[in-house]
Order: structure tokens, then C-alpha cells, then sequence
């Protein structure tokens, strides 16, 4: 019995860590997959058709870096789960919960996250996709890199295979008004190098007379080579390169919702300070509820002017200024630690964000370097486009460049960049 149980337990540990040459012999033919319905997977559905695209060692390979090699702890979550599940969201537009909804309905969405057979329980819980997300980020700019540059090679390799010179199938079809244009620029390239050869004088070292056809074929030479470059001068397709902003997930950023939530996220933290001293000093006064009433009468009108819009910002100023002090005072004797993670970062963004608040409102201006717009996501910075429809867009900005069908993402930056300086960058890559 003992004996039983060891062998178990060791086999259940060796599946917690699986190398990565295992997932090479991983691969299950739609034919394969389990249906306890009856029948096959159809080869021609979209999902089975993506899965051959995917590079799924290659990911795993990247993968694995973030797990330490031991045969400790719990089994892991194949990739090929986690990253199917997050492309399956993103070309669905679906929520977390729905996506598993969607896996677990769907036996050509399982087959595509690599299950052997088709499950009537979600493969995992959705709150891992939360997960994935953050550990993948890298993982998936590395992967798109990978395919598109592959992608463009073996299409460049494409074209160099029909562009041979040769008999048969390899010959170049080119339209009557191509053929004088290249023979002219291939001559005009072979008068100037012959004109070189000619200034540069006879060689240095004697040499034998040359006889009229050893000329001719040296010549001949000369003019093969001379094409060869020419043909290898034209042009290699179409580039395409712009810059754009992906907008984030944000809500609307003004002065006075800002400085309203920083207001609640203050008192939430001067309660959660207070819960220890209850009973045994006063409770800080923060006057939550008369400082609702201004922000909610502006909220309310239609169209605030801006006299009732800067009035509504400057009693928020005091109020947020005045929480700002009460905290301090509690942590003079009482340790920061009863904070949770999230509540003492927004504590952090909160201070900058009253500077910056209090700085545009005396100095009676909208700019600010470096502005927050945004509590949860202090990173995020105001992008100017100058469209009709939305001047400004909150979001990173990217330079994207497209070959031969594949995009590229050159640069993306939360700060606003001007363009001109990645242009070159980018051609030359």
C-alpha cells in the first residue's frame, strides 16, 4: 500500500513540471478529438485552422522562464490554454466570464485550447485570465514579432523562387512597357560602369595579350553582373507606416470627477486608519456628505459654465487638501500597513494629483506635464489628435509600419512622440 501510494504521488509530481521538448509531440489531429456525441471535428473550421498558425512550442519555450524548474507546488496551466483563451476573447470581444462559457459550449474552441476531448466543465476559472494577461503581455509582442517576421521571409523567399532567370516556369513575365524601361536602366548602368573601368587605367601587374574572344567574354561577364545588380535594385513592395493611439479603457477624465474620486478614495483610507483607535479617539471629521452636494448639483446641470465648474474644483481642492492633512496626522501614529496594496498606490497617485489640480487652478490653465487622468491608471497620459471626433484620446501611442500584410509595432510610448523621429528608424529596420 505504501509502496502504491509512492509510486502516485510520484508520478502526480512529475506532471506539475513538463519540458518543453514534450510539447513538440503535443500536437492532436482534429480526427483525433474526443466528441461523446459522435463525430469528427470539421478541418475547415476557422478555430482548427488557426491552431495550425499559432506557434505553440515557441510560446511555451518564452513561457516557461516565468516557472522555476522543481517538481514542487501545483501543476501549472498550459500555455496553450491561457493564450487560446485570450485570443479567443479578444476575436469574440467577450468578457472573462463569458469566454469560458463560450470554451466549455464549444468543442472546436477546446480543440483550439488544446484539450484532447471535448469537457462539459470550464477548463479553468475565469479569474485566471487576469493572470495570463499580465504574464503574457511580453510573451505576445515577442510572438507577433516571430510570425511577421517569418511570414515576410518566406514570402520574400517566395518571390526570389519566381523571379529566377531560367527556362521554363522561372522566367519573369514582364508587360511591354516594363521591358524598355529596364533594358535602358540596365544599359545606362553598364555605360557608367564600363566608363569606370576605363578611368581606372591599366592594371598595376603585366599581363598577357588578351585575345579578341577572351575580351568578348570578359565583357559578357561584366554584363551579366551589371544586370544582376539592377535586378537586385528594384523595388521590394509597399510600406506602409503611420501612428495612431489605442485608447484605453477609461471613462472621460474632467478636473472635477477627478479631484470627486480622489475625495472618496481619501475617506475610504482615513476610515480603514481610524478602525483601530474606534471607541478610543474621536473620528477625524472629513464632511463626506456636504461634499457631495456641490459636485452633485454641477453634475446634474446640463450645461455648467465655467464660473460654476472652477467654484465646484475649488471647494474639492479643499476637501481633498483637507483629507490629504487628516491622513498625515494618523500616520504619525499609526503605521501606513493597514493599507491594502492598491489603497496606499492610490494614496501615492492622489498626492500628485492634488498638486497638479491645485497648481492648473491658481495658475487659471488646462496644461500640465505629465497630467493624470486617470486614478486607477496613473500612466495613462492625454494624446492630441486634432480629429473631429475626439481632439484628444487617452491611450498609449503607437508607430505601426505594414510589409508584405504584416504589422509591425516599432514604438509604443504612454507619452506623446512626434512621429518624424521613428520614420527613418523604421525604414531602415
Amino acid at each position: 500500500m505504501h509502496r502504491k501510494y509512492s509510486k502516485n504521488f510520484a508520478d502526480g509530481m512529475m506532471e506539475v513540471f513538463k519540458p518543453t521538448a514534450y510539447l513538440e509531440n503535443q500536437w492532436i489531429m482534429p480526427g483525433d478529438f474526443f466528441l461523446p456525441f459522435g463525430g469528427k471535428l470539421n478541418e475547415e473550421n476557422r478555430w482548427v485552422q488557426l491552431a495550425r498558425l499559432v506557434p505553440w512550442v515557441e510560446a511555451e519555450k518564452k513561457y516557461g522562464q516565468f516557472f522555476k524548474d522543481t517538481l514542487r507546488g501545483q501543476q501549472t496551466i498550459r500555455l496553450r490554454m491561457g493564450l487560446g483563451a485570450l485570443i479567443i476573447q479578444e476575436r469574440m470581444q467577450l468578457t472573462d466570464r463569458e469566454t469560458m462559457e463560450s470554451i466549455r459550449e464549444n468543442p472546436y474552441m477546446q480543440y483550439f485550447i488544446g484539450l484532447p476531448g471535448f469537457a462539459m466543465k470550464q477548463p479553468f476559472h475565469h479569474s485566471m485570465m487576469t493572470h495570463f494577461r499580465k504574464r503574457l503581455t511580453e510573451v505576445l509582442a515577442e510572438l507577433n514579432e516571430l510570425v511577421a517576421s517569418t511570414g515576410a521571409k518566406e514570402t520574400k523567399d517566395d518571390d526570389d523562387s519566381n523571379d529566377a532567370s531560367g527556362g521554363g516556369q522561372g522566367k519573369v513575365k514582364r508587360s511591354k512597357k516594363e521591358v524598355p524601361a529596364v533594358q535602358a536602366e540596365q544599359q545606362t548602368m553598364f555605360v557608367e560602369a564600363s566608363d569606370e573601368s576605363s578611368k581606372a587605367g591599366p592594371p598595376q601587374t603585366a599581363a598577357m595579350p588578351e585575345s579578341p574572344e577572351a575580351t568578348t567574354s570578359v565583357s559578357e561577364a561584366h554584363l551579366v553582373s551589371t544586370v544582376s545588380e539592377a535586378t537586385a535594385l528594384q523595388n521590394q513592395g509597399t510600406m506602409l507606416v503611420d501612428a495612431t493611439c489605442a485608447p484605453a479603457d477609461v471613462s472621460y477624465p474632467t478636473d472635477l470627477n477627478l479631484l470627486n474620486e480622489a475625495r472618496e478614495k481619501l475617506e475610504a483610507i482615513i476610515d480603514t486608519l481610524h478602525e483601530p483607535f474606534i471607541g478610543q479617539t474621536v473620528k477625524p471629521r472629513t464632511y463626506r456628505e456636504k461634499a457631495r452636494k456641490p459636485f452633485l448639483a454641477v453634475s446634474k446641470e446640463r450645461r455648467p459654465g465655467p464660473k460654476v465648474i472652477r467654484k465646484a474644483i475649488r471647494l474639492q481642492l479643499g476637501y481633498v487638501g483637507r483629507n490629504l492633512a487628516i491622513i498625515a496626522e494618523q500616520a504619525e501614529v499609526q503605521e501606513l500597513t493597514l493599507l491594502s496594496r492598491k489603497a496606499y498606490r492610490d494614496l501615492l497617485v492622489i498626492h500628485e494629483l492634488y498638486r497638479q489640480q491645485l497648481h492648473m487652478y491658481n495658475a487659471r490653465s488646462h496644461q500640465m506635464e505629465d497630467r493624470i487622468v486617470s486614478i486607477h491608471q496613473p500612466h495613462i497620459r492625454p494624446i492630441v489628435r486634432g480629429k473631429a471626433k475626439a481632439r484628444v484620446e487617452f491611450g498609449a501611442k503607437i508607430a505601426v509600419s505594414m510589409t508584405k500584410g504584416y504589422a509591425f509595432l516599432d514604438r509604443l510610448s504612454w507619452d506623446n512622440f512626434n512621429e518624424s523621429t521613428t520614420l527613418i528608424d523604421v525604414i531602415e529596420k
